[in-house]
């Protein structure tokens, strides 16, 4: 009984001292307040120290971009429209903006901006990786998905049904399209599409890194978060052979209109 007590005691003890181990860790982050005005601001995006976000000019008029860099913000935008929906990749930043017919799509790369989409229909929803830019656009009839390498546009979607919320890491690129019976998660690989899902409940809220391509479903219950990673290209894997001996490699993976995520609600206030 007395072996008992000392270990209960024991193991309490070290339980406390673990508590007082780990305790002062939680006060080791340093919390910076970046923005601190009489206005509203949000939808904050994040590459390195570079943080993008949108919020009310000064005036409380209309929304603005705004960039910190670590130590100081600049007002990227500064017109009479709203700008939102930032997105950062390095000191590049994109978002949309109202040039007082509809929505375009806008690039800001560390010293001037660019204005990338210029037409009579809405474009938003912008991610970038590096130089790449892509964004749902409205081509009269429904939403499209288009991609800009620096230097010129690819619609990369053309058919009769919407295609949206897309996601871009380096040249692949992914977005939620509806089948006709329900939205599936397609991707582009630099060259060609590919229908990741198949099946008869809506995947929705797709997002790529690299190979990795994540997104929510409906399980029938609730929403569950899947996983996949795209395949290698086939040169590759003959390489891989050649140079690793035999790989046996295998892998397989198989929005409805009013439904909005809360990730695009988060971003421009869609409900």
């Amino acid at each position: 009984m007395a072996s008992q007590y000392f270990w209960t005691v024991a193991a309490r003890a070290a339980a406390i001292g673990l508590v007082l181990a780990i305790a002062p860790l939680a006060n080791a982050y340093t919390i910076t307040q970046i923005t601190d005005n009489a206005t509203s601001d949000w939808a904050p995006a994040i590459s390195g120290n570079n943080v993008a976000w949108s919020g009310y000019s000064n005036d409380g008029n209309d929304v603005e971009i705004y960039l910190w860099d670590g130590s100081n913000t600049t007002q990227i935008t500064d017109n009479t429209a709203s700008d939102s929906a930032p997105a950062i990749w390095g000191n590049n930043v994109v978002w949309q903006g109202n040039d007082g017919n509809d929505l375009e799509i806008y690039l800001w790369d560390g010293s001037s901006t660019t204005q990338i989409t210029n037409n009579a229909v809405n474009d938003y929803y912008p991610d970038i990786s590096g130089n790449n830019v892509v964004w749902q656009g409205n081509d009269g009839n429904d939403l499209e998905i288009y991609l800009w390498d620096g230097s010129s546009t690819t619609q990369l979607t053309d058919n009769e049904s919407h295609d949206w919320q897309p996601s871009i890491s380096g040249s692949n690129v992914v977005w939620e399209g509806d089948d006709g019976n329900d939205f599936e998660i397609y991707l582009w690989d630099g060259s060609a599409t590919t229908q990741i899902t198949d099946n008869a409940i809506g995947d929705y809220s797709a997002m790529i890194s690299g190979n990795n391509i994540v997104w929510s479903r409906y399980d029938g219950n609730d929403y569950e978060i899947y996983f996949t990673t795209v395949p290698e290209p086939a040169s590759g894997a003959l390489l891989s052979l050649g140079l690793a001996g035999l790989i046996g490699t295998n892998r397989r993976s198989k929005r409805v209109l009013h439904h909005r995520s809360h990730r695009a609600q988060a971003r421009y206030g869609i409900m």
